[in-house]
Formats: structure tokens, C-alpha cells, sequence
């Protein structure tokens, strides 16, 4: 979905997606190591937040400020709330999954806008 400014919100989108997964994949992966004691799935976390962190420099070449880590810590903020949000919708708590929705909506957006090319600073 491009919008009128030219940028392509759904690519920044599916970033936010990515990063997502990638960040609970890392984390499933390190939980698993600690009960296995396998050092595969750690090797496999490192591989990961590697591939992860190429991504993210890639889309986020700027250094503003926090701007890297803002973006991870609110990618996977954005996902807890995806995740919350279904939970209460099995639950039957309609409203909070609406309002677990509509904040993970709220934190993917502001993920956009920190991270705008050629914004104000």
C-alpha cells in the first residue's frame, strides 16, 4: 500500500513483521537452549540475530539517537500485543483484544514514523 507521500507502508510493514519474528525466534530459540542444554539452538539465536541485525542496519542506516533499538524494542512490543490481543479474543474479552489491537496498531506506526527518510528530526 503506497500512500500519497510515495512511501510504501505495506514494505514497512512486513519489516516490522520480520523483525517480529525474528526477535521471538531468537527468544524461543535461547529458552530452548537453557532447558536442552543444546548448544545448536544457541549457535541458531546467534545466526538469527545476526541475520536479524544485517536487516535492521540495512533498513535503518541512519544512527538518530536510539533509532535501532527503539525499533526492535517496539517490534517486539507490537508483537506482545498481537499475541495479548488474541488471547483475549479466546478468552471472549472482546474490548481489550480490540484495544490490544488497536495499540499494536498505534506502536507499528510509531515504528514508521521514527524512522521516516527525510523526516524532521
Amino acid at each position: 500500500m503506497v500512500k500519497d507521500d510515495g512511501k510504501d507502508v505495506g514494505l514497512a510493514l512486513d519489516f516490522i513483521t520480520g523483525i517480529q519474528h525474528a526477535i521471538h525466534s531468537e527468544h524461543h530459540l535461547l529458552r530452548t537452549f537453557v532447558n536442552t542444554k543444546d548448544k545448536v539452538f544457541l549457535e541458531l539465536a546467534k545466526y538469527i540475530r545476526e541475520i536479524r541485525s544485517e536487516i535492521m542496519y540495512k533498513v535503518i542506516p541512519e544512527k538518530k539517537g536510539e533509532n535501532y533499538c527503539s525499533t526492535k524494542h517496539l517490534s517486539a512490543f507490537a508483537q506482545s500485543l498481537e499475541e495479548l490481543g488474541n488471547r483475549f479474543l479466546e478468552e471472549g474479552d472482546i474490548e481489550t483484544s480490540k484495544l490490544c489491537f488497536k495499540y499494536m496498531s498505534d506502536v507499528e506506526a510509531s515504528i514508521i514514523l521514527i524512522n521516516q527518510k527525510g523526516g524532521k528530526n
